[in-house]
């Protein structure tokens, strides 16, 4: 049996990797799998944002948009706040920490 086995029942686990692209017509998030082989196998479209940028907006629309994710499989989001200058940075790390729960 192999070294990783799932919590569930015991059967082994498999780990992939996977692209989540948002479609910018739409907002629709679509989902990838990829192959051993490099190749990127459609998986299905999630219904997501319309009419703005996804993780844009009011903090309510940007907690759907990370629901969003996570009904398309997302289990992490990595977000960028980088700034020129460090505090900046900081400061809105700390401004998305306390308005995104």
């Amino acid at each position: 049996m192999s070294a990783f086995a799932s919590l569930a029942g015991g059967a082994p686990a498999l780990a992939g990797t996977f692209v989540y692209v948002s479609n910018s017509e739409d907002g629709d998030i679509s989902t990838y799998a990829l192959k051993p082989d490099g190749e990127l196998q459609p998986g299905p479209r999630v219904k997501a944002a319309s009419e703005r940028r996804p993780f844009s907006g009011t903090p309510q629309q940007i907690a759907d948009d990370i629901g969003a994710y996570e009904k398309a499989g997302v289990s992490e989001l990595v977000f960028d706040f980088r700034s020129e200058r460090l505090d900046d940075a900081l400061e809105r790390m700390e401004r998305f920490a306390q308005t995104i729960r």
